[in-house]
């Protein structure tokens, strides 16, 4: 009888020990099994600034990863996942693995923004305006008119720089500033209001040859009042041409270059008086100098001159003629 029991006993445990095998399965796998990972991208969505890049990284496949952007003119990928930003826009990244297909969506953002983008001031007054550039490279600002408005660039430090924005005479200009490095643009919109300062009447049809051999008695008590219409007929003989041309014919829509020297310490400071004729642009620089673009606007004639100081009524050191037909 003990026997018997013992027998019955060991019966229910074997039983007891087969039911329990099959809970410990996954179901729909035969034993011997091994568990998998499922297989993913490290982000789905993704934001970042133009000229930065992001890497994406595929886990759970032992297959070879291709990469694919569905625009490549605002991101590119490589064979190992690194994303190039390119252009302000949204691409779709794909990884194809093991069968799959994964997707990240990335949006891509200007790397050039500005404080304020519009603006008005009262003639004399200035404004600062800060631009931040999370690529950080030049900035250049491309042409405006110096009649309602004078512009100039602080120091860049920690990726921001300083425009500071000078109110000039009445009327509505859009100043255009872009990244040297991604090609961003930010456009800032400023409106002048009031009466518009006065410039000088005409430029010296010579430079004097000899200093004066008596000091005048008084002192002039006004500053000339109206931008300069004239070029000078003389140039010091001692200083090399600053441009190659001075004077430009064009039919409306089409540009020239100008190779622009400067002798001088400092930088150029160039002006230019009907933006309704004429759009001038700086280039960068190369062989030893500046080219500089003039496109024609409208037909008329306009004048383009450098001085060596932030003043538009010094006396200049070159002048460009500018007709366009």
């Amino acid at each position: 009888m003990k026997n018997a029991n013992k027998l019955l006993a060991a019966l229910c445990l074997a039983l007891i020990a087969c039911l329990a095998v099959p809970a410990l399965l996954p179901a729909g796998l035969d034993a011997p099994f091994s568990a998998r990972a499922a297989i993913s991208i490290s982000r789905t969505k993704a934001t970042i600034y133009n000229g930065k890049t992001l890497k994406l990284k595929v886990t759970g496949s032992s297959s070879t990863v291709q990469w694919f952007s569905s625009n490549k003119k605002v991101a590119t990928v490589s064979s190992s996942g690194l994303v190039t930003a390119k252009k302000v826009g949204k691409a779709t990244i794909t990884a194809r693995t093991g069968g799959k297909k994964l997707s990240c969506l990335v949006t891509v953002k200007s790397s050039l923004t500005a404080s304020t983008t519009a603006f008005t001031l009262n003639v004399g007054k200035t404004k600062q305006v800060i631009l931040t550039n999370k690529v950080v490279s030049g900035l250049t600002l491309e042409s405006y008119n110096p009649g309602i408005v004078r512009c100039s660039f602080g120091k860049i430090k920690n990726g921001k720089c300083t425009l500071t924005v000078r109110a000039r005479g009445a009327g509505t200009q859009t100043l255009v500033v872009r990244s040297d490095k991604t090609g961003d643009v930010v456009k800032i919109k400023v409106t002048v209001r009031g009466k518009t300062l006065p410039t000088p009447t005409a430029k010296p049809t010579a430079k004097p040859t000899a200093k004066p051999t008596a000091k005048p008695t008084v002192k002039p008590t006004v500053k000339p009042t109206v931008k300069p219409t004239a070029r000078p007929t003389a140039e010091p003989t001692a200083v090399p041409p600053i441009v190659d041309r001075t004077s430009v014919t064009l039919a409306t829509g089409d540009s020239a270059t100008v190779h622009v020297t400067w002798p001088y310490s400092g930088v150029p400071h160039m002006w230019f008086d009907d933006s309704s004729v004429v759009n001038v642009t700086w280039g960068k620089w190369a062989d030893n100098g500046w080219p500089l673009t003039i496109k024609g606007v409208g037909a008329g004639t306009a004048k383009v001159w450098f001085t060596m100081g932030d003043d538009s009524t010094e006396t200049p050191v070159a002048t460009i003629d500018v007709t366009v037909k």
